[in-house]
């Protein structure tokens, strides 16, 4: 029996002590990765050998690497690698992968719901990427062999926070771009994890950053891109910002609008929030300082919910004068 399905029976010789014989297991087909195969001598127990014996039979489990690509209709798939639960509907291809950051410990920590889009010869987006950082994006097969790249805004970078490299006078925007991708033509295209270093790139596909004065007012700025390994600070103060958002989200009951907040960083001044540019600043020592960007993000929110409310009182750190508490 395969999977508690009986495939067939066949006639063994007596066997002396010690003797084996070869089994064959035909008409069956591999449709899933883990497989029970049960060999039983005597099913029905027509013979007693041992009082009380209820069966002959053993079994082992056995399993199967099966691939997407492997040309044969296996699992629950509706065509030939296609369809069913574990592989892309017949007519798509699938590109998957998980987008990390590294910390400045050197650890990586998953981007959570970090926005991104496809940019080449496929545009497409945005998609986000779930709590642990995974992604997966579905591709008509009739874009096989089409290249694209992976594209990280830091301004629309989530639902909580918007972040420049510099806000004063010429704005400096920041994005990463993944090296380019190639569509596959058929089944899953897994990527891995795909990195983004606190000062270095790390395996391949990888991100580059980039930066650029974007804005042309008065016809003063505006610049070259400039490229820069590394950059993983800005994932960082995003990730640090929608936790606080998520936070702020799930433990108050009224209805004032909250939105996206701008960030600068790094600054040489210092950090603080200015209730007047509805901005954060960020010095470049506090980019990994998770507690001083939160403490930063709280001033935020106290102006933007309490903007209807009335309120009288002291907003100095009288009582949390530690900004750098992690």
């Amino acid at each position: 029996m395969v999977n508690h399905h009986s495939i067939g029976t066949v006639g063994i010789p007596p066997l002396d002590s010690g003797e084996s014989v070869d089994l064959k297991v035909e008409h069956w087909k591999l449709k899933w990765e883990d497989n029970r195969i049960e060999v039983c001598a005597d099913y029905a127990n027509y013979i007693d050998e041992i009082p009380n014996e209820t069966n002959n039979c053993l079994s082992k489990d056995f399993h199967f690497e099966l691939s997407c690509s492997d040309g044969v209709k296996n699992r629950d798939e509706v065509g030939v690698d296609c369809g069913g639960r574990y592989y892309p509907p017949c007519g798509f291809v699938e590109v998957k992968g998980r987008i990390l950051y590294e910390n400045d410990d050197g650890s990586f920590k998953p981007a959570r719901f970090l926005k991104f889009r496809m940019k080449g010869d496929v545009n497409w987006g945005p998609f986000l990427t779930n709590s642990d950082g995974y992604f997966s994006i579905p591709f008509s097969q009739n874009l096989a062999g089409k290249k694209f790249h992976i594209h990280i805004d830091a301004w629309d970078i989530n639902y909580a926070a918007k972040i420049a490299r510099d806000l004063d006078y010429c704005n400096e925007y920041v994005w990463f771009d993944s090296t380019n991708i190639t569509v596959p033509s058929e089944g899953i295209l897994d990527l891995g994890d795909l990195k983004v270093g606190k000062d270095r790139t790390y395996g391949y596909p990888y991100f580059v950053g980039y930066w650029q004065e974007k804005h042309h007012s008065w016809g003063i700025c505006g610049g070259d891109i400039h490229g820069f390994a590394g950059g993983s600070v800005y994932l960082n103060i995003a990730d640090a910002i929608l936790s606080a958002r998520m936070y702020a989200d799930a433990h108050r009951d009224d209805s004032d609008g909250i939105g996206r907040v701008d960030v600068q960083y790094p600054d040489d001044d210092w950090s603080n929030y200015n209730i007047i540019w509805d901005e954060i600043t960020l010095t470049t020592d506090h980019g990994f300082k998770d507690g001083t960007v939160v403490h930063e993000y709280a001033h935020f929110l106290q102006d933007h919910i309490g903007e209807e409310d009335i309120y009288v009182g002291s907003t100095e750190h009288d009582f949390c004068t530690d900004k750098d508490d992690t």
